[in-house]
C-alpha cells in the first residue's frame, strides 16, 4: 500500500476481488495515514479459524500515529492465499 511494489505482484498470492479492491485504494489514494510517510509494520497476529484457515491481525505505524490491517488467508492447493483485508 506504500507504492514500494506493484499490487500485480500479488497476484499469485492475494483473491483477485482483493487485488480488486487493493488497486482502488491505490488509484484514488485512500491508504490510512498515506502522507504520513512509509509504514512500518510493529506486531503481527495469526490465529487458526479453521484447519485450513487463519485470521491475521497486525499494527503499523506512520509517523506517530499506528494503524491496524486485518485479513483472512485459506490454504488453497498448496500455498496460502489473502482472501479478505480490511485497513483501518
Amino acid at each position: 500500500m506504500d507504492r514500494r511494489r506493484s499490487v500485480s505482484q500479488l497476484r499469485t498470492v492475494v483473491d483477485p476481488k482483493v487485488l480488486s479492491a487493493m488497486r482502488t485504494v491505490l488509484s484514488q489514494d485512500l491508504a490510512p495515514g498515506r502522507s504520513l510517510g512509509t509504514a512500518t509494520l510493529v506486531r503481527v497476529h495469526v490465529s487458526a479459524a479453521e484447519p485450513h484457515a487463519a485470521e491475521i491481525f497486525a499494527s503499523y505505524q506512520r509517523g506517530t500515529q499506528t494503524f491496524a490491517v486485518a485479513g483472512r488467508i485459506e490454504r488453497a492447493r498448496d500455498s496460502w492465499r489473502l482472501v479478505a483485508v480490511r485497513l483501518g
